[in-house]
């Protein structure tokens, strides 16, 4: 038993120095070439043209001419990277708007009035019912963060009323009268 302990020693130490060169040799910096001197780069320019000319390429002349043609102006054309010496559109005419007709109201035609809007919603969930024996239903609500219970009639939160509690529902409404809505059951 002790000698195949003292091998996989062995081999668990021949593997970390694996592992470890393998991660220097990945990580290391790559080596810089040292800076040519000015003598030198143009031997060895005149060496790569040399050997261009005997590999039979022939070397593109340099139309100095060109570099004095007249060019556009940035932004007197319009420039789209993705089309290639493609027109450009014109830019299109401003369109003038037609009046819709008005009803008597002020509004354009075929709309109504909004609906004032409502209370928001209530972000409670109903998550369930302790039953005492002697004593009514009391809810169990949760905004998320914290959890809430209460009977019928009793305030929550200062602002929910709970109006009814059901086997799988609870009716609740704003205490200042605004609204009411029905929570349903939701087991978490």
């Amino acid at each position: 038993m002790a000698a195949e302990s003292r091998r996989q020693i062995w081999l668990l130490a021949i593997l970390s120095i694996a592992l470890v060169g393998v991660l220097w040799w990945r990580l290391s910096p790559e080596p810089v070439a040292a800076p040519v001197a000015p003598g030198r780069q143009a031997q060895a320019a005149a060496g790569r043209r040399g050997k261009d000319a005997a590999a039979g390429t022939a070397v593109e002349a340099v139309h100095l001419d060109a570099l004095a043609a007249s060019r556009a102006k940035p932004g007197e054309e319009a420039r789209d990277p993705f089309r290639f010496n493609a027109p450009v559109a014109p830019p299109p005419t401003p369109v003038t708007p037609v009046a819709a007709p008005e009803d008597a109201a002020g509004l354009p035609a075929g709309l109504s009035p909004a609906a004032p809007p409502g209370p928001p919603p209530m972000l409670l969930k109903f998550i369930g019912i302790l039953k005492p024996a002697s004593a009514s239903p009391i809810a169990v609500l949760t905004d998320g963060k914290n959890v809430f219970y209460g009977r019928e009639g009793e305030t929550i939160e200062g602002r929910y009323r709970i109006e009814r509690i059901g086997v799988e529902s609870v009716e609740m409404a704003w205490a200042d009268g605004q609204g009411h809505q029905v929570i349903r059951l939701s087991g978490s």
